[in-house]
């Protein structure tokens, strides 16, 4: 997968802001947020569908505002 969109954009599974939800844990699975207050995805759950699954992978396409994570 690339690490950009065809927008250009960061997608979120290699973004920095991407953080672990403390508050979240399903089924031993952690569940991970934006932590970035510019994005619209802010605190969205980035690996959780619409009905309320929890996915192994971010699926996210990612913002304008992401910045790709150092390893």
């Amino acid at each position: 997968m690339p690490i950009k969109n065809k927008n250009g954009n960061i997608r979120c599974k290699w973004c920095r802001f991407v953080r672990e939800d403390p508050t979240m844990k399903c089924d031993n699975q952690s569940v991970y947020e934006c932590g970035n207050p510019e994005s619209e995805y802010y605190k969205s759950l980035l690996n959780v569908d619409t009905q309320g699954n929890v996915l192994k992978y971010i699926t996210w396409s990612g913002c304008k505002f992401g910045q790709r994570r150092v390893f």
